[in-house]
């Protein structure tokens, strides 16, 4: 997250830090490149199924969060976005079901997907 505090956004008598749309695009990107390796261990009947699903899923996840950096309609950028966070979870969880990936793996990903999904949440209220 960003060191710089927006001052309009207090809580009690804490500041709250402002989040930056590029702080949450980098997350996205360090995490598709964490998965990356973990993909390419998918079954090869996967590979243009669940595999292309989660890559594309992320790219448009990346492509709502720019979106939303850049948009006056910022709200409904985020809220898509979201969609996209749960939808990769619902990936994930059913690549660990099918013992795609180990549940160590599955915890990894999901604190990932946790953090992301947290920064999301800031962004969207800070909007509010």
């Amino acid at each position: 997250m960003d060191s710089k505090l927006n001052k309009n956004n207090k809580k009690g008598n804490k500041m709250m830090p402002k989040v930056s749309h590029l702080s949450v695009v980098q997350k996205v990107y360090d995490f598709e490149l964490y998965i990356y390796d973990i993909l390419e261990k998918f079954p090869r009947s996967e590979r243009y199924a669940m595999i292309t699903r989660i890559k594309n899923t992320l790219r448009e996840l990346i492509k709502k969060l720019i979106k939303a950096g850049e948009s006056d309609r910022k709200k409904g950028h985020l809220y898509d976005a979201d969609c996209e966070l749960k939808f990769l979870k619902y990936e994930f969880r059913l690549s660990k079901d099918l013992k795609y990936i180990s549940l160590n793996r599955y915890r990894v990903i999901s604190e990932k997907l946790n953090e992301i999904g947290s920064m999301l949440g800031g962004w969207i209220k800070n909007l509010a």
